[in-house]
């Protein structure tokens, strides 16, 4: 069936209102969104509406079998329903459409436009990082002057990660001495679109070594550590010469996702530097503002904007008006 009013038009009818939103809980909007119900019993298409706008009541035959509600949209990851039987008014669905990364792009504000309260530490960091480079060993120099000329994929990408892992680092604080995260940052030496490497102060390295040491009294905060901290050395720059002993390594899960801090002491002949190598991955939690009818789990991988999608939601969850209002620096558009 097109797009008309619903799916079957008789009396005797069950009906399912369907809202999808993004991430940020705003209604999603999408040129070519459809939505087809599937029978359980047979695997068989019941019915399917295209070119649909949410939100929409659908109206189907009491059946008294299950079905199963997928969506499909042009803009967004697909989105299925657990199997669910409709009987009379089934209770509104909301069900949350991730952004595609395929299909979406940033837009920059410009390092000197961005809020000077809000990226404060940001812009002093960039104003000393003198020396950056991407992962793959591409050299773009100050951040001062990269942030906004440095063209490419793998720098877009970079920046949205950075952004992303600001954005965390800035509203959380840290268990030990109660400041920001991102507030011991004091140069950045890597960037790539799972993490950045950085030169840190002492005391951050310090409080991840504590909490490392104490995890048992950090555990119910959401810290835990993994076996291996030496898979991470290959992210820090080789002229450093540390060896995998020299790595220290906590996890903690926010709802924005897994953050990830590995640090190390390299020894020079000017003294102790102090590195950080900061990452971010999904882990798998439920997203707010669904229904139980809709679940939502990445299944492997991590991209910038996987991360944006859950730093937004969270935003969502915690604003009055229950829409995102955080300020990363960039936000998404389409794809034409």
């Amino acid at each position: 069936m097109g797009g008309g009013g619903g799916l079957l038009d008789v009396a005797d009818a069950a009906l399912f209102t369907l809202s999808v939103v993004g991430a940020d809980n705003a209604l999603a909007v999408d040129p070519d969104a459809s939505v087809t119900f599937v029978r359980q019993s047979t695997g068989t298409t019941l019915s399917v509406a295209s070119r649909v706008t949410f939100p929409r009541t659908f109206r189907m035959p009491q059946l008294h079998e299950a079905i199963r509600c997928d969506v499909r949209l042009s803009r967004y990851r697909p989105i299925s329903s657990s199997f669910f039987i409709p009987s009379g008014t089934t209770p509104p669905a909301r069900a949350v459409a991730l952004c595609d990364p395929s299909r979406w792009s940033p837009s920059f504000v410009r390092l000197k436009t961005l809020d000077t309260e809000r990226f404060a530490r940001l812009l002093i960091v960039a104003a000393a990082s003198d020396r950056v480079q991407l992962k793959d060993g591409r050299k773009v120099g100050r951040l001062e002057n990269a942030y906004d000329t440095v063209k490419g994929d793998g720098w877009q990408m970079g920046r949205m990660c950075l952004l992303n892992l600001y954005a965390v680092l800035t509203d959380r604080l840290d268990p030990v001495d109660q400041r920001p995260w991102f507030a011991g940052v004091n140069r950045i030496l890597v960037v790539d679109r799972e993490r950045f490497v950085a030169e840190i102060d002492v005391e951050l390295f310090q409080t991840v070594r504590t909490i490392a040491n104490r995890l048992d009294d950090f555990r119910a905060q959401g810290f835990f550590t993994e076996p291996d901290p030496g898979l991470h050395l290959a992210n820090f720059p080789a002229e450093h010469g540390l060896q995998k002993d020299d790595l220290i390594t906590i996890k903690n899960t926010f709802e924005q996702g897994n953050t990830q801090l590995t640090v190390a002491r390299s020894r020079t002949a000017a003294g102790n530097v102090y590195l950080l190598d900061a990452d971010m991955d999904e882990h798998r939690k439920l997203l707010p503002h669904t229904s139980d009818l809709f679940k939502h789990y990445f299944n492997g991988g991590t991209h910038p904007i996987d991360m944006h999608e859950y730093i937004v939601a969270h935003s969502a969850r915690m604003s009055p008006g229950g829409v995102a209002t955080i300020d990363l620096g960039y936000s998404l558009s389409p794809n034409a």
